[in-house]
């Protein structure tokens, strides 16, 4: 049967990928395609949804580079209008271009590559000194103090962290509160009022991106104050603070 002209626009605008670890992707042929409603789809490196480029191994490192191009846009702007902007000003104008875009869906390079982290760090480090009209040589450790931002490394660990809080107390969304289970202890202890999550085995790095395990990582490692807290904006507080206080040691 012919595609028709429907049809093979269609095919035009559908993308397929295969999502495996690099050891399995080798042994894979991407030449041939998948046939949908008589439509060949070819196979792609990588696929954009919703703003997140997702490439065949998931190493986001196609997405990083879309992010850090970006942010370097602006970035140049925020340069050239820095002189006739006061310090809140440059600040908010920062944080609405440049952090929003760092932050957006950061919760998947949970587990990537540390050359990613620290390419989006190099762009919130020279945010930093653009908008405090800094040298590329000033302690970049105090700017971020001053502006009370968190490094790439601990927003990445709040967005996971209230993404398992409203996960478990909001049941929003559903399908990421299935996935977590309470931790059961064999006797009563101190820290059984304490809410943990059980953490699965998985035997490989890949797997230990997965919300399953990486929300009980992180939820269990956060202090017995922040789990304890009683509302979400109260949360919100103690966790920021907390993860402020391990970046800077404060």
């Amino acid at each position: 049967m012919v595609p028709s002209e429907h049809a093979t626009a269609k095919s035009n605008k559908t993308e397929a990928a295969l999502f495996a670890t690099m050891q399995r992707l080798v042994g894979m042929d991407f030449i041939h395609a998948i046939k949908v409603a008589d439509s060949d789809i070819q196979f792609s490196e990588a696929v954009k949804l919703l703003g997140v480029t997702f490439d065949t191994s998931l190493s986001f490192d196609q997405h990083v580079t879309n992010v850090v191009r970006a942010c370097n846009f602006h970035l140049r702007s925020l340069r050239h209008l820095r002189l006739s902007l006061t310090l809140e000003s440059a600040k908010s104008m920062a944080t609405a271009t440049i952090g929003a875009r760092i932050d957006y869906c950061n919760s998947v390079l949970y587990g990537t590559m540390e050359r990613n982290l620290n390419r989006l760090q190099k762009v919130q480090n020279a945010t930093a000194c653009t908008v405090h009209q800094a040298s590329f040589q000033t302690s970049v450790t105090a700017l971020h103090q001053q502006l009370h931002w968190l490094p790439i490394r601990q927003q990445i660990t709040y967005k996971l962290a209230t993404l398992t809080c409203k996960a478990k107390y909001c049941r929003t969304p559903l399908y990421l509160h299935e996935q977590l289970r309470d931790h059961q202890v064999a006797r009563t202890l101190r820290s059984t009022t304490t809410p943990l999550f059980y953490r699965p085995f998985v035997s490989t790095v890949f797997a230990s991106r997965a919300f399953y395990y990486s929300a009980p990582q992180i939820w269990n490692c956060l202090g017995t104050s922040t789990r304890s807290a009683n509302t979400f904006s109260s949360f919100r507080r103690c966790l920021k603070s907390e993860l402020f206080a391990a970046a800077y040691n404060t």
